[in-house]
């Protein structure tokens, strides 16, 4: 399907629940129709431009999340932050920004909308910590969350009544749950347990939906 590259993350479309989104290493970001046979994508990224010494700028996605019907964002191993809008016809991201500062470059991991605001996002970096961003602001950092021991691997959000919570889980065996509403940054983890195990995905259930 993708031949000599390797595949990082995969996101499937809430809104078109055929369509696939792709990211590698080494190989750009492709969107899949899975009813469609055949070894092309529907739609194809395009890197950016060649940097100062007309070197190709490296490809390294570690996360792709779809905001909407027809805009994803990605995340990569060099600390930047993309986002793409398949309709327009434009292959490039219409926005690329960074939360590293100069040559301090960070690897980016899990990204996710919030459920009750769509202009805002959470994403986790290598050291654990996740950062509430705004889209309208080109991704600015409104706040940060901490208390994670480690490196997260999985990272999701859900509503209860009229609040939102973030979920994360990670190389620490814990899986914990923040108030990204809290306005005191340490009080921000409200709760969390200890599995036993590195946690590399969760999956937040309707509240009521499974009990007995």
């Amino acid at each position: 399907m993708i031949p000599g590259s390797s595949v990082k993350c995969m996101a499937q479309n809430g809104w078109k629940r055929e369509e696939i989104a792709v990211g590698c290493k080494d190989s750009l970001l492709t969107l899949w129709d899975v009813n469609v046979q055949g070894e092309k994508p529907k739609w194809i990224a395009r890197n950016l431009p060649n940097d100062e010494l007309d070197l190709q700028i490296p490809i390294f996605d570690n996360d792709v999340h779809f905001l909407d019907a027809n805009h994803l964002v990605l995340t990569t191993g060099y600390g930047d932050i993309r986002e793409y809008d398949v309709r327009s016809g434009q292959r490039r991201p219409t926005i690329n920004t960074s939360l590293a500062k100069g040559s301090d470059k960070q690897l980016l991991g899990k990204i996710v909308r919030s459920i009750q605001n769509e202009y805002q996002v959470y994403l986790v970096n290598q050291e654990g910590h996740i950062y509430v961003l705004d889209r309208k602001k080109n991704y600015a950092v409104i706040k940060k969350l901490v208390g994670n021991r480690g490196s997260v691997r999985a990272l999701s959000c859900f509503t209860q009544g009229d609040a939102e919570y973030v979920v994360t889980g990670g190389c620490d065996r814990h899986v914990r749950v923040f108030n990204p509403n809290c306005e005191m940054q340490k009080s921000s983890e409200i709760a969390h347990a200890y599995v036993k195990q590195k946690v590399n995905s969760i999956l937040v259930a309707p509240l009521g939906k499974y009990k007995e």
